[in-house]
């Protein structure tokens, strides 16, 4: 499970020097989701001004408990402007604000995993 998600971590931070997580990150925002149903964490890796004119990009992770105990994690990347979303833009229909826990919550419990180019989605804990 581990080459899994190094492998979702390379390819969200892209080619990219700045606004990326390393393992170490990853596993302190997991580690912030806890144990109880419906918990979750959103980060990213920094951003910039939302006047900034040029490309910005960030590796974003969504972990969320899910209902049967397991952890559904989304590793990805979003615009690295201010007041962007800490969800992958792929995520954008699934999941349209982190600050709705009902929203969050019944993205989790459908969750399945998923490889992309850019990211993917992983299940923690229990049968894979």
């Amino acid at each position: 499970m581990n080459d899994v998600i190094d492998k979702l971590l390379k390819a969200a931070n892209g080619r990219r020097r700045t606004r990326t997580l390393d393992r170490q990150q990853f596993d302190a925002i997991v580690a912030q989701v806890g144990s109880k149903a419906g918990a979750f964490a959103a980060e990213n890796a920094g951003q910039v001004s939302s006047s900034y004119q040029g490309r910005s990009e960030t590796t974003v992770v969504l972990a969320v408990r899910r209902t049967d105990g397991r952890l559904a994690v989304a590793i990805g990347s979003n615009h690295g402007k201010q007041g962007s979303a800490s969800r992958p833009f792929w995520l954008a229909q699934a999941i349209r604000t982190t600050k709705s826990a009902p929203q969050v919550m019944a993205w989790a419990d459908a969750a399945l995993p998923v490889t992309r180019e850019d990211g993917g989605i992983v299940i923690l804990g229990g049968a894979q």
